[in-house]
């Protein structure tokens, strides 16, 4: 097993050590409008807003050599040897080199025979540019002439039709310098592409030259490796005012001084406008501009993640509840699901179900961003109560044409009522937004027409119907005429109840009315032909047809998600909270996460079948799916059991699982968690699927934050129930919560029945805060 990297906590980054690392290892650097993600060798892509069809640069997903082309730096000394402080793609042997992925940075520092370099890729927060900042450091006793040289390939807008009409539209886009700006640019003009903003890269100070043409920098035979520019140490000046395949690159000859220092600084940039555009580009080539636009973004992040900070006895839980776990989910927040360097982004957009779950933490970390967001979703719900599945903001393309999924409208209710009890924006449940089809209303007449959708869509035993799928999407197999979903059920029931709550205070009690009832005739339903005798089913068929996870069945016995949301909606029996629970633990737990069903699919619908999804192990079938097992910490923690969600948590945590696997049987990152981990049968046990852009980022925090330690606003203020280890002597949280700090202290050695919680000496009666003034602060002690 191989050692890659490490946390550096008081940076607040993560340290690769090793060039190559068993994938590319990534980072998001964005301000929500441009954005990139790079790797340890420097190699990604960036957009503007999204890389459906506004991409700028290229990235080959599935070519070799991998991780290739990205973001390239070339230093050539005067003997003619030439490196990259991203050791990619040159590959030439440094004698020091780190990547340093931080909150909204990526930093390489590398150092070749005593020339040393520091190089920094970051987005200003409030101007439209992917900074490439670059410092160097002659530790030698003699002056060394250096030839500098960056490297950015540029990509078609609507990527994947380099495939479908390149021939045509290589003619349709061109290449320049303007040496009044000293930006080379592209103009992107394909006659029929929703999008054609300007595009531009420059540099500080005043080159020796620049190449638009990636065959004059490259050359004949040769690859990003090799290019016949730095091999030569001079640029041709070219431009590709007919078209073809463009790229830019300004090179830079300097005379570094012995134990000298010298910075140069490339923008590539976007821009509505080419005058905006010409007035970034200059503004960048200052120095002193780029270095307080740095500051000022670690400043950002600094605010974003502060609001909750942790001293654990779990080193690694901290270093991801801290820095990690809030990055990651803004980064999928903003992404959804669209680009990475498994994501090719061709998908369509904003997903309503993911997107509205991906607003719960964001109410914490982002409210005003958050709530944007929410106006946003809620504006393509249609008036009968269901939504859109997916869309693309800003796109003549409006409405994905997937199969429907049965949930969607039941994750409204969860995202919204986080917002409120973050903020006590209450009138926000006023504010009249329009519906995707036709009228308008509340955003309060929104969530309830949509909890009525699910609620009259009801097959024969009274659950909803699945139609499509539900949040398993694999089911999409088994959505025939009747079909019913458990989960949607349970997700109904916990997401009634909160809403509830928003009925009171809008003294709805009438429709508080309805939702009992509801809920009533749900848990008669589940506890009734949705109960299998130890456990919940998944999907019930019409016409004596055997339930999806019934033990009646030869495969597909027993799910994840109906045992943990039984518990989590409160619609459990007692007794069968516990019971079905265990039965969970018994066949689905293994020492590195909880399989998603048990026994596998071999064939669909059965053995006999042919197989026409994942194989045995992988994802949904049997795999370790990270989104479901966060439910299964959830409901411990409801249940109480602290020794139990902790196993579960920890089990699944980045660093735990990357080490007890091994990193080159794992490959993903170790900061940052997974949709999916590999499980027997399949031969690749251990292996993780698709970083970054999954549900679990946004949930695994929800869960870390709420559940476990247990400080989760609600509408009245924040409650305090920490779920924790008997091994753990206690913890620390610094919580902002509504303009005021919460210094909290847990002592894990309180021998009474209930906990004892005191605010600045004080005793109160309850597990709940009371609220402070903004800008006070205040002392909160736990005994548990």
């Amino acid at each position: 097993m191989c050692d890659y990297g490490h946390f550096d906590n008081v940076k607040k980054e993560y340290v690769i050590t090793k060039p190559l690392t068993p994938r590319p290892w990534i980072n998001y650097i964005s301000n929500t409008r441009l954005g990139a993600f790079i790797s340890q060798g420097a190699g990604g892509l960036s957009w503007f807003y999204q890389p459906v069809t506004r991409r700028i640069s290229r990235y080959d997903f599935m070519g070799l050599p991998e991780d290739r082309p990205g973001f390239y730096i070339y230093i050539r000394e005067s003997d003619g040897t030439y490196w990259n402080p991203s050791f990619q793609p040159c590959q030439r042997h440094l004698e020091k080199w780190e990547c340093r992925h931080g909150m909204g940075y990526t930093r390489f520092i590398a150092e070749h025979n005593g020339i040393a370099a520091e190089l920094i890729f970051f987005v200003p927060w409030n101007d439209d540019v992917l900074v490439w900042d670059l410092t160097l450091t002659n530790n030698r006793d003699n002056d060394e002439e250096l030839f500098i040289a960056n490297y950015l390939e540029f990509s078609l807008f609507e990527f994947y039709k380099e495939i479908l009409g390149w021939v045509v539209l290589r003619n349709q886009i061109r290449f320049r310098y303007d040496s009044r700006v000293n930006s080379i640019k592209y103009d992107y003009f394909v006659f029929e592409a929703e999008h054609t903003n300007p595009v531009f890269l420059s540099t500080s100070g005043i080159p020796s030259g620049y190449e638009c043409s990636r065959s004059a920098f490259i050359g004949r035979g040769r690859s990003t490796s090799n290019p016949i520019a730095i091999e030569k140490g001079e640029m041709s000046n070219s431009e590709l005012l007919g078209g073809g395949l463009g790229i830019g690159s300004f090179a830079h000859t300097v005379t570094l001084k012995s134990h000298g220092t010298h910075r140069i600084v490339w923008t590539l940039g976007a821009s509505e406008t080419w005058d905006i555009a010409d007035r970034i580009a200059v503004k960048y080539q200052n120095l002193r501009t780029v270095g307080k636009a740095f500051a000022e973004l670690k400043e950002k992040w600094t605010a974003t993640s502060d609001g909750f900070q942790t001293e654990l006895p779990d080193d690694e839980m901290q270093s991801i509840v801290n820095v990690w776990n809030p990055y990651g989910t803004c980064a999928t927040f903003f992404r959804d699901r669209d680009i990475s360097s498994e994501l090719p982004g061709l998908s369509d957009g904003i997903r309503f179900r993911d997107a509205m779950q991906n607003c719960i933490s964001m109410c914490h970390l982002k409210p005003d961003i958050a709530k944007k967001r929410l106006e946003l979703l809620l504006k393509h719900q249609k008036s009968d109560g269901s939504t859109l599945d997916s869309f693309l903001p800003g796109s003549k393309v409006k409405v994905s044409h997937e199969q429907p999924r049965c949930d969607n409208p039941v994750w409204s209710p969860i995202s919204v009522y986080a917002y409120l009890a973050e903020t006590a924006d209450y009138d926000f449940l006023d504010k009249v937004l329009p519906y995707y089809d036709e009228g308008k209303s509340s955003v309060y007449e929104h969530l309830m027409q949509g909890l009525k959708q699910i609620a009259q869509d009801s097959g024969d035993n009274g659950l909803p119907l699945l139609k499509g799928r539900d949040w398993d999407d694999h089911l999409s197999v088994f959505s025939e005429e009747g079909a019913e979903s458990v989960m949607t059920a349970q997700n109904w029931c916990y997401a009634a109840r909160l809403m509830k709550k928003i009925c009171l205070l809008r003294s709805k009690e009438e429709d508080a009315l309805w939702i009992d009832e509801q809920i009533k005739r749900y848990r008669q339903a589940l506890n009734g032909p949705a109960w299998d005798g130890e456990w919940y089913r998944q999907v019930l068929f019409r016409n004596g047809k055997i339930p999806l996870g019934s033990k009646k069945r030869r495969e597909n016995k027993i799910y994840i998600n109906t045992q943990a949301w039984a518990v989590i909606s409160g619609t459990a029996i007692k007794g069968r909270d516990i019971l079905c629970m265990d039965k969970m633990r018994e066949y689905l737990n293994t020492d590195y996460g909880i399989k998603f069903l048990w026994p596998p699919y071999t064939g669909i619908p059965e053995p006999k079948d042919p197989l026409v999804s994942n194989g045995p192990g992988i994802g949904e079938n049997g795999g370790i799916f990270i989104q479901a097992n966060c439910w299964a910490i959830m409901a411990e923690t409801i249940m109480g059991r602290g020794n139990r969600a902790y196993e579960y948590y920890r089990q699944i945590l980045p660093p735990v699982i990357s080490r007890k696997m091994g990193p080159d049987v794992y490959l993903n990152e170790p900061y940052i968690f997974s949709s999916h981990i590999i499980a027997n049968p399949d031969p690749r046990r251990g292996m993780a699927n698709l970083s970054w852009l999954t549900g679990a980022v946004n949930w695994m925090y929800l869960i870390a934050t709420q559940h476990i330690l247990g400080i989760t606003p609600t509408l009245k203020g924040l409650r305090i129930h920490p779920c924790i280890p008997s091994s753990w002597g206690g913890f620390r949280i610094k919580r902002k919560f509504r303009g005021a700090l919460y210094d909290i202290k847990v002592i894990n050695k309180n021998k009474s029945n209930k906990p004892i919680i005191t605010i600045n000496g004080a005793l109160i009666e309850n597990a709940l805060l009371p609220l402070l003034s903004e800008g006070e602060k205040a002392q909160v002690k736990v005994l548990l």
